[in-house]
């Protein structure tokens, strides 16, 4: 009897021996495969990150800029936290062809921007805007859009005494003081006659002035013409 007794224990001690070991290399199992998936885990959300970083900095790195497009694909076009223009050839793949005398506004790097006398900018995306008669442009570009652009019209909006001293080569005068808002009807289109000639819709026509004398002269032109892009040259110095 006392041998059949130490036989069981001995049997149950044999079981509860192989249970213990069951159990603990469970335990290291159930410890690894834990490990692994947090080692997992921890490698995919640092790749994401690292993807998230990569498309902030990228974001980070493009510019907003405001343009007006003169002729073709040909843009005026500026940053618009530094103001400062220069003229571009300009190729967006949702607004194509651009629309002459309309203004956009994009984003992109300017690290992207090809170099060149007419550097190109390549866009995704533009928002087109509304028209702007009268755009000032300044004193570099404009030198630009003349040996860049054909078929440029120039037109000197100061008074007829001024024009006759000396003007820009090529130049035609349409003197703003002859288009008082108090001028009678009979007389304003009798002026709107006599200096408003020859300007059509696809024209590019750079006006010379005080900032008011443009604005007048600008608004005449567009308005008889249809012309699409009237600028602002700036004073005849």
């Amino acid at each position: 009897m006392k041998k059949l007794l130490s036989l069981l224990m001995a049997i149950v001690l044999v079981f509860s021996l192989v249970a213990c070991g069951s159990n603990k290399e469970s335990e290291k199992e159930s410890n690894a495969e834990s490990t692994k998936e947090s080692m997992e885990e921890s490698s995919q959300e640092t790749m994401q990150e690292s993807v998230e970083e990569t498309e902030t900095e990228a974001e980070t790195a493009e510019k907003v800029y405001n343009s007006l497009v003169v002729k073709d694909n040909i843009v005026i076009a500026s940053q618009e936290d530094d103001g400062k223009q220069d003229l571009y050839v300009l190729k967006a793949e949702d607004n194509d062809p651009l629309e002459q005398g309309h203004k956009y506004d994009f984003q992109v790097d300017p690290a992207t921007i090809k170099g060149g006398d007419l550097p190109e900018i390549n866009v995704k995306t533009s928002e087109m805007l509304g028209k702007s008669i009268g755009y000032e442009v300044q004193p570099e570009v404009v030198e630009k859009i003349m040996k860049n652009v054909e078929g440029i019209k120039i037109v000197d909006a100061r008074s007829v005494e001024d024009f006759g001293k000396g003007t820009k080569e090529g130049a035609v005068n349409i003197p703003a003081g002859e288009f008082a808002a108090d001028l009678d009807e009979a007389k304003f289109n009798a002026n709107v006659e006599k200096y408003i000639k020859g300007f059509e819709h696809e024209d590019v026509v750079l006006v010379y002035g005080t900032a008011q004398d443009v604005a007048v002269v600008a608004d005449l032109i567009y308005k008889t013409g249809n012309t699409a892009v009237v600028l602002n040259a700036g004073e005849i110095k």
